[in-house]
């Protein structure tokens, strides 16, 4: 068996394959890294409420 043949279909009719399931390398790097710019993001707007004295 490998990570690329068939186990099943989905609602529409596509097959899905063990991969498909299991995900990839890049969906994680990609969350990672959105998770960083959010929390670059949250930190940028907390220095700027504590700058203006709580104003934006």
């Amino acid at each position: 068996m490998s990570l690329h043949d068939p186990i099943g279909t989905d609602k529409e009719g596509n097959e899905i394959t063990l991969i498909d399931i299991l995900g990839s390398e890049a969906d994680d790097v990609a969350d990672k890294v959105q998770l960083k710019i959010e929390k670059s993001i949250s930190s940028m707007t907390g220095r700027r409420k504590s700058w203006w004295g709580g104003l934006d």
